[in-house]
Formats: structure tokens, sequence, C-alpha cells
């Protein structure tokens, strides 16, 4: 059997609701370049778990319905087998007595916004990077007070948010941060005002975003025209009007309706994952030009790394990601490397592929420091070049 993502769910929670989570999983699946029918597996019975796969559980809770012996049993084979398991709950009130024993010490989620599921089941799965990330671009003098409050908004749902004014520590280089922010994020929110394309800095960000491939939420200010040729990696466009402000003011120190506000930050949500898979697939797509001029054929497999072969078999994998790495990812796809140790076994042919545009220095320095350290280590696109001599070199 090869592999897949399992996404087990139990619990006496509404069918309807069920049904509908696994869709929004499936359809997320897909936003990320994967095939549902193909790479994921919905599960129900302890028998059907598959130790190799990545997994994840959804205990849907319902207070005055008790539990099934079949949704017990599986829950404990998956609490035993330390696989995370999303306590999902109408409401928090009454918590401890809407969830097993089990689960009463682990942090619930609620049913609604659904994508909060599905953005916790993806982390589960490891679809998804663990700190969620976002980079606002806007003009400061005719935005502030509307970034500064998304940026609020977005810290309140644990995002770690770049807002020039708020993200960079005294004394440090404001460029470099800048860049390097971008080069990590997730998603993209542009505050689209009448003057933000006549400041440099707005452009060359803009201009950052497309290079990496990083998808973009566009906010539209009353009266303005979307910016053109802001349509690259365009995720979402939301057009304001002059009702979406407190008191009708768009000017700088403006700030929207509280329902607005929460509308952006969903559609933020929303389109972060498929910004990651806009972002994954262009990785994976200069991975796979690289390969094929070494004579490489570039395999993406359902568990997230890349084959690359010659005729006569795999001779080196690699492991794309989106962002930047730092140690607890690194730790995290080498547990990953090992569910397939079995069937490769070359330590050196192994590493974790990275876009390193813009990245700091101070970065790239502590990267070197840990491919020192580590066994399982990392190298950008744009630094390939050297490990095709080595693999070359291998089978030469």
């Amino acid at each position: 059997m090869g592999f897949k993502y399992q996404l087990a769910i139990m619990g006496p929670g509404p069918n309807a609701y069920r049904r509908s989570l696994v869709r929004a999983v499936k359809e997320s699946v897909r936003d990320l370049g994967l095939a549902p029918t193909q790479d994921m597996e919905i599960i129900t019975s302890a028998k059907a778990i598959e130790k190799r796969d990545s997994m994840v559980g959804v205990w849907l809770a319902k207070a005055g319905v008790p539990a099934s012996p079949d949704d017990l049993s599986l829950l404990d084979a998956l609490l035993d087998g330390g696989v995370t398991v999303i306590p999902v709950v109408d409401s928090f009130d009454g918590y401890s007595i809407k969830v097993p024993p089990a689960l009463k010490k682990i942090n619930g989620v609620q049913d609604e916004p659904r994508i909060d599921v599905v953005q916790a089941v993806l982390r589960g799965l490891g679809l998804t990077r663990l700190q969620r990330q976002a980079f606002i671009t806007y003009k400061r003098s005719d935005s502030t007070g509307v970034a500064i409050q998304v940026f609020d908004g977005l810290c309140e749902r644990a995002y770690h948010a770049f807002l020039d004014t708020a993200s960079i520590e005294i004394g440090e280089e404001f460029q470099s941060v800048l860049w390097d922010r971008i080069s990590d994020a997730d998603v993209h929110l542009f505050l689209d005002t009448p003057n933000a394309l006549k400041s440099r800095w707005i452009c060359e960000e803009l201009a950052r975003v497309n290079s990496l491939g990083l998808g973009v939420v566009q906010v539209v200010w009353p009266g303005h025209e979307p910016t053109p040729g802001t349509e690259f990696s365009l995720l979402s466009r939301r057009e304001l009007d002059v009702g979406d402000f407190e008191n009708g003011d768009t000017g700088v120190r403006g700030r929207l309706k509280k329902s607005v506000l929460k509308k952006i930050l969903e559609i933020v949500e929303q389109s972060r994952i498929s910004s990651l898979g806009l972002r994954r697939l262009q990785l994976i797509g200069e991975l796979k030009d690289q390969a094929a001029e070494h004579k490489l054929d570039a395999v993406v497999q359902a568990a997230g790394y890349v084959e690359l072969r010659r005729k006569w078999g795999c001779v080196a994998l690699a492991f794309p990601i989106v962002g930047l790495p730092d140690a607890w990812t690194i730790h995290q796809l080498e547990l990953a490397w090992k569910r397939h140790r079995r069937r490769w076994q070359n330590d050196q042919h192994i590493r974790v592929v990275f876009d390193g545009l813009g990245m700091r220095p101070e970065r790239q320095n502590h990267l070197v420091w840990l491919n020192d350290s580590l066994r399982l280590k990392t190298i950008t696109l744009e630094g390939l070049s050297s490990w095709w001599k080595e693999l070359n070199g291998a089978v030469t």
C-alpha cells in the first residue's frame, strides 16, 4: 500500500457536519497540489490505521450523546500511538462534559468557522506549517489605521504577521528584515490605496512577492480602481465601500467595521492554503527543471518528498519546503524521512530544498551552522548546482 494521509473521524457529532468537513479538507488538500482520492484516506476503525502514514484524528463532540464503542476504541488507538486528536465542539461551554475523559486536557476548536478546523487538520497532517505567516503591504500615509487593525486581528488568530512599524527590532537593518520576512510568508495582504504604487518600496515588495510565487489577497479602497499589474498571484480581491469603514472615514487613521474586518481575516485564512500550494508548485517546478538539466527525473511522492531518479532507480531525495527552514522544521522532516528509511539508506543524498531569495545573511549563517550539526541538510534552489555535482560524481 502506498503512502496516504489518513484522517480519522470519530464521535457522536452530526453526520452533516462530518460530511461537510471531509469535503472542505479534500478541497484544501487539492489546493495544495495533491489528489484527495489517491493521497487521502478517511478512516473510522482502528484496524485501518497505517502506522507509516501521516495521520490526524478529529473527535466531533455532542453533549448528552454517548460515543460508540468503535469510536472509543479508535480514539484509544490513536492516543496510544501518539497521534494528534482534535476535539471539535459547538462551543467551549461545558467542554469537559462534551468530550471523553481522554480528551479533557487537550485544547479543542469550535466547529465554526470551519476553516479553523480544516487548518488544524492540515497542520496535524504536516501539510501546512505550525506557525502561520502573513505579510502586510500598505502605504503609511494612506492606510495606517487599517493596517494596524488587520495586523492585530491576524495576531489574535495566532499568525506571525509582519507590519513594518511593529515587526522590526531597534537596531536591525530595515530592508534585509523586510525581504527575509517576505521570503518566509505564507500569504500576502496588499492594501491597495490610491497612492500605494507611488512608493518605490511597495513596487519592490510586490515584485518580490511575484518572484516567490506568493499568493496575494488584495483589499481595494473605495473609489479606487485595482492597480493595473497587480493581478499576479492574486488569490482574492475585496473592493471596499465607504460604508465598510467606521464613520465612513477612509483616511489614514480610518478603521474598518468589525464585521468587514472579520470577513477579510477569513479571506486571508482561506487564501493561505492556496498560497502555500502556489509556492510549493513553483518550488517543485524549478527543482524539476534543474534536475532535468542533469538528466534526472524528479518524481513527486504523496508523502511530500521528491525522488530524483535515473534509469536504474532513485539516487537522491529532496524535501521541498515553503518558506525558510528552521531546526524544528528540519527535525519534523527527518522524522517523516525515517518512516520511509527501509526504502532509503544513504543520508548523504537527502536535502531539504527551499527558495532562499531575500534571506538575511544572519539566517544564512545559522543554516550553515545547522548543516554542520545535523544529518539532514538544507540547500537553496540557487545552491543546487553543488548538489548536482555531488550526485553526478556519486554515479560516475
